[in-house]
């Protein structure tokens, strides 16, 4: 179990937090992907990695 929470950990944080994971929340429809200055949103590149590790897996709280 350490190693799905060691990937989740490596997802979510692959940029400044909370954008990786607010950007997940907001694909599942929980919270709107806005975020206030400083911070910024994920990259493409980065939105590419999220969708395809998160489409291969299932979520803690499903």
């Amino acid at each position: 179990m350490h190693l799905q929470i060691k990937a989740y950990a490596r997802h979510l944080f692959m940029e400044s937090s909370p954008a990786p994971l607010k950007y997940l929340l907001s694909k599942r429809e929980e919270c709107e992907n806005v975020l206030r200055l400083p911070l910024v949103g994920v990259s493409a590149q980065t939105q590419k990695t999220l969708d395809a590790f998160f489409a291969s897996t299932t979520f803690f709280f499903d």
